[in-house]
């Protein structure tokens, strides 16, 4: 799970500050291009909307939030070493946050660049605060079930809701592994905890119907 970065509360221009009519075009333009991302984004129009944030690198090459989507459109289509390139641009142009080293330490690991994908971790641990530390543990939970180890992957999915208690798929992680070590009634609660978090999540209601088939 990759997270977003925390972007400043405007992303748009400050219009009374335009002194020319070049700057004027300039930003008139930049903010169609946020507004047809936005909308595109809002109609799951992801591949549209890479488009355009392509198109604002264009005319600003130094833009985060348009290098930061299109790093994440790499990485889910399965991408990480590409991915890889945007963050470490980002990383280059001075952004220095858990967001960011959360999501060097994924893709250096989906690269299988496992040293370096355990120092981000670790640096992204050292920044995270509050619900930043929670998603940063529930991260490297899934990094350890990816090699194997499911019993540090069950401590970091605990430490996650530790840090945060309304973290609904760190429940529904430790249901699975609890299904899996045979606690079914702990399990289930896991999986009932996940669900009254977050209603939208539909793994912890497809889990937990799936023990009650295998129950009954």
């Amino acid at each position: 799970m990759l997270l977003l970065f925390k972007l400043p509360d405007s992303i748009l221009p400050n219009m009374p500050q335009i002194k020319d009519l070049q700057n004027l075009c300039f930003n008139l333009y930049f903010i169609m291009k946020i507004m047809s991302v936005i909308i595109l984004e809002a109609l799951n129009k992801i591949p549209a909307s890479v488009i355009y944030y392509r198109q604002i690198l264009q005319k600003d090459a130094t833009n985060i939030e348009s290098i930061a989507c299109i790093a994440v459109n790499y990485f889910y289509n399965d991408q990480p070493e590409i991915a890889l390139r945007f963050y470490r641009r980002l990383l280059q142009m001075g952004l220095y946050n858990a967001e960011l080293f959360n999501n060097l330490g994924l893709c250096c690991f989906y690269c299988q660049q496992y040293d370096m994908s355990v120092s981000c971790f670790e640096r992204a641990l050292s920044l995270a605060v509050d619900v930043t530390a929670a998603d940063v543990w529930f991260n490297i939970g899934n990094v350890f079930i990816a090699l194997g180890d499911l019993k540090l992957a069950s401590q970091c999915f605990r430490l996650a809701v530790s840090v945060d208690a309304n973290h609904a798929p760190a429940y529904n992680n430790l249901g699975v592994l609890d299904h899996k070590y045979g606690n079914i009634s702990q399990a289930r609660t896991f999986f009932q905890a996940a669900a009254s978090i977050a209603p939208h999540l539909y793994e912890a209601d497809y889990n937990n119907a799936l023990i009650s088939h295998d129950v009954s």
